[in-house]
């Protein structure tokens, strides 16, 4: 069952539902789960929550997740950031600009800061 709950958060991210989102993301935490426990599972291609809504474009999803703890390092495949999966994915300088203000603003800074990691 709960891998089932875990499975729906990741589909509501890469989906873009907000709403949904939200809804799971409070019913875990109202239950007295640990937030990064939904946040950084992994469904059975790899993905999370994180990787799954920036590799469909998904800017308010993302937000909520970085502003909730989701780790900007997280990895898919051979290295692959979650900003690198938006950056090649989106074909708008705008639109990256958009997701890197995003990450800058909302946690790639303050760990960039920490470590010798950079978020690409």
């Amino acid at each position: 069952m709960i891998d089932a709950f875990l499975d729906n958060f990741v589909i509501a991210c890469r989906n873009g539902n907000i709403n949904q989102v939200q809804q799971i993301f409070n019913k875990w935490t109202k239950s007295g789960r640990n937030p990064k426990e939904l946040i950084e599972y992994r469904n059975s291609e790899s993905e999370n929550a994180l990787l799954c809504a920036s590799l469909n474009a998904q800017p308010e999803v993302v937000e909520f997740l970085l502003q909730n703890g989701a780790d900007v390092y997280v990895t898919l495949g051979q290295n692959m950031t979650p900003l690198w999966c938006v950056i090649t994915k989106e074909d708008s300088t705008l639109k990256c600009f958009n997701y890197i203000t995003i990450f800058v603003q909302n946690y790639a800074t303050q760990r960039y800061l920490q470590s010798s990691y950079t978020i690409l």
